[in-house]
C-alpha cells in the first residue's frame, strides 16, 4: 500500500493550487466579460476603442494599410501597434467589435493566472515551509485578482497595454525559470504590440544584466528594445505621443519642438521641475506600488522596468498618464512589480534563514513571514475592493435610456458616421468614422449617406451639453438632415450631402470641395 498523503498537503500541492488559480482566473474572465457585454450593449465605447475598432475591422476586410480617419494618419503610425493585424485576422472569424473587449478581458484574466503560477512555481524551487508558501500564494492571488489597475484597464475602452502586460509577464516568467525560448518569443510579441513596450523591454533588460544568471539575455533585451525604439522613430511611428508635445516643457528651451537630448539636458540642469511634477503626482504613483506588494522594486528586472515606465508616464505633460482612472497606462508596472515581490519575499526568507540559522527555526521564520505577507495582502485586499466597487458606476457613462435610443437606429457599414466622442467606438466598424470634440471641426464627406450621432449627457466632455443641444437644434432646421431617432438627450440624423463636400460643426455649415481633406479607406 502507498503512503497516504494528508489532505492538507494535497490541497496545498502545486497541482491543486494551479487548478484553483485557473478556476479563479476563469471566474475573473467571466466577470470582466459580463461587464464588457454590458458596456457594448450600452454603446459605452469612446475614441480609443474607435481607433482599434476601425483598424481591425478594415484589416479583417482586406485593407492591409488602414487609415485612421479619427486622427488623420495611417494606423500603424499611431503607436506602431503591429499586433493589431493579428487581431484583424481574428475578426475575420469573429467580426463583431465585441471581439476586442473579449480579447482584452481574456488577456487580463490570463495575466492573473500567469502571476499566480509564477508565485507557485517560485515556491517550488526550494523546500520552503508550508506557511510561507500559503502566505505568498494567497498574498499574490489577492493582489492580482482584486487590483483596481486591472479593472480600470479593462473598463477604459480598448488598448494594447493589457495585451502586452500578459506577454511581458510571460517573458519574465520564461527568463526567470530558464525557458529562454518563451522569454524571447514573448518579448517579440510585446514589441509588436506597441512602441511603448520598448520602455519596459529596455528597463527589464538592464535589470536582468544585474542578475548574473540572466545577464546575457538582459543584454539582448536592452539592445532589442533600443533598436525597436529607433526603428519606430525613423519611421515616425509614434505620432500620437510626440516627445516635444508630451515632454517639451522639461527642456527649458525656447524651441517649439525640443529634441530628446534637450529634454534630458533640461531635466539634468533643472531637476526641480521633474521632482515637483512627480511630487504632485505621488498619490497615483504610490498606488502602483501599493497594489503590487511594495517589494517588487528591489528585484532589478521588474523594478527597473517599472521605474522607467513610471517616470515616463509620471513626467508627461498631463497627469492622466499616471492616474488610476486610466489604469491601462500603468497596469504593466503593477504586474511586473507583483512578480518581483514574489522573488524578494522568498529571497528575504533565505537571507534571514542563512544569516540567523543558529538563532531561528526556519519553520518559525516561515510561519512569521508567511503570516505577515498574508496580513498585508488582506489589508490591501480590503482597500482594493473598496476602490473596485466604485469603478462600475463611473465607467457606465451611457445610461440605459440613451442606449435604448441609440439601439433604435444603427447605420450600415457603407455609411459615413460622425459622432460625439463618448459613443463613437461602437460605430467605428467602417472605413469612414469621425469623432466630434465640440470645437469648430470640419469633416470630409466621402460617402453617399452620412449619419450624425449626438449624445449630450454629463459625460460628453470635452463636448459641452449645451453645445450638443444647440447642434441638434441646428440640424433640425436644414432640409438635408432627417431626424431618424431621438430621446433622452440623444439625436441621430441621416444626412444626404454630396460626396466631395465638407461639413463643419458647430453651426451645420456645408461647402463644396474637401478643403484640404482626402478621402481614405
Amino acid at each position: 500500500m502507498g503512503i497516504k498523503v494528508p489532505l492538507t498537503n494535497r490541497l496545498l500541492s502545486s497541482k491543486s493550487l494551479n487548478v484553483l488559480a485557473f478556476i479563479v482566473s476563469l471566474f475573473q474572465f467571466m466577470g470582466l466579460l459580463v461587464f464588457a457585454i454590458n458596456r457594448f450593449s450600452h454603446f459605452d465605447a469612446g475614441i480609443d476603442y474607435a481607433i482599434f475598432n476601425q483598424a481591425t475591422y478594415l484589416i479583417g476586410h482586406g485593407h492591409p494599410n488602414p487609415y485612421n480617419t479619427l486622427y488623420n494618419d495611417r494606423f500603424w503610425q499611431d503607436q506602431f501597434n503591429l499586433l493589431a493585424w493579428v487581431i484583424g485576422g481574428i475578426r475575420t472569424i469573429f467580426p463583431s467589435s465585441l471581439t476586442l473587449l473579449v480579447i482584452q478581458a481574456g488577456a487580463i484574466s490570463m495575466t492573473s493566472f500567469v502571476v499566480v503560477r509564477f508565485a507557485i512555481k517560485s515556491c517550488d524551487q526550494r523546500d520552503y515551509p508550508k506557511w510561507l508558501r500559503v502566505g505568498v500564494v494567497f498574498g499574490i492571488s489577492s493582489l492580482v485578482f482584486t487590483s483596481p489597475w486591472a479593472y480600470e484597464a479593462n473598463f477604459f475602452d480598448f488598448h494594447m497595454e493589457p495585451i502586452f502586460t500578459l506577454t511581458l509577464a510571460l517573458s519574465l516568467y520564461g527568463f526567470y525559470f530558464n525557458k529562454k525560448r518563451l522569454g524571447y518569443a514573448m518579448i517579440v510579441v510585446s514589441l509588436l504590440a506597441a512602441v511603448a513596450t520598448t520602455v519596459f523591454v529596455v528597463g527589464m533588460g538592464i535589470g536582468m544584466i544585474v542578475v548574473k544568471r540572466l545577464r546575457q539575455s538582459g543584454v539582448v533585451l536592452a539592445v532589442l528594445g533600443l533598436v525597436w525604439f529607433l526603428v519606430a522613430n525613423v519611421l515616425n511611428a509614434h505620432q500620437s505621443t510626440t516627445f516635444a508635445a508630451t515632454y517639451g516643457y522639461l527642456a527649458h528651451s525656447s524651441s517649439t519642438s525640443p529634441s530628446l537630448v534637450s529634454i534630458f539636458e533640461g531635466m539634468i540642469t533643472h531637476p526641480g521641475t521633474p521632482i515637483s511634477v512627480l511630487n504632485a503626482r505621488r498619490g497615483p504613483i504610490a498606488q502602483i506600488f501599493e497594489f503590487s506588494g511594495f517589494l517588487g522594486v528591489f528585484f532589478p528586472p521588474s523594478g527597473l522596468a517599472a521605474l522607467t515606465a513610471i517616470l515616463t508616464n509620471g513626467l508627461a505633460n498631463t497627469p492622466a498618464f499616471i492616474a488610476l482612472a486610466q489604469g491601462f497606462q500603468n497596469y504593466p508596472e503593477v504586474i511586473l512589480l507583483t512578480m518581483g515581490t514574489v522573488v524578494v519575499v522568498l529571497k528575504l526568507f533565505r537571507f534571514i534563514g542563512s544569516r540567523y540559522e543558529s538563532k531561528v527555526s526556519l519553520e518559525v521564520l516561515g510561519k512569521g513571514l508567511g503570516t505577515l505577507t498574508a496580513l498585508v495582502a488582506v489589508v490591501l485586499l480590503v482597500v482594493a475592493v473598496n476602490i473596485d466597487i466604485g469603478i462600475p458606476p463611473f465607467w457606465l457613462r451611457v445610461t440605459p435610456a440613451v442606449a435604448k435610443t441609440l439601439g433604435r437606429y444603427y447605420p450600415s457599414r457603407n455609411v459615413e458616421v460622425i459622432s460625439t466622442m463618448n459613443v463613437v467606438g461602437r460605430y467605428a466598424s467602417r472605413g469612414l468614422i469621425y469623432a466630434w470634440f465640440g470645437d469648430p471641426q470640419s469633416f470630409p464627406i466621402c460617402a453617399n449617406k452620412q449619419v450624425v450621432v449626438l449624445v449630450g449627457n454629463q459625460y460628453t466632455l470635452p463636448v459641452q451639453n449645451k453645445v450638443v443641444l444647440a447642434e441638434s437644434a441646428a440640424l433640425k432646421k436644414v432640409h438635408w438632415a432627417k431626424l431618424v431617432a431621438s430621446g433622452n438627450q440623444t439625436w441621430i440624423f441621416l444626412l444626404s450631402l454630396p460626396r466631395g463636400s465638407t461639413l463643419t460643426f458647430p453651426g451645420v455649415t456645408d461647402k463644396n470641395g474637401l478643403s484640404g481633406f482626402t478621402c481614405y479607406n
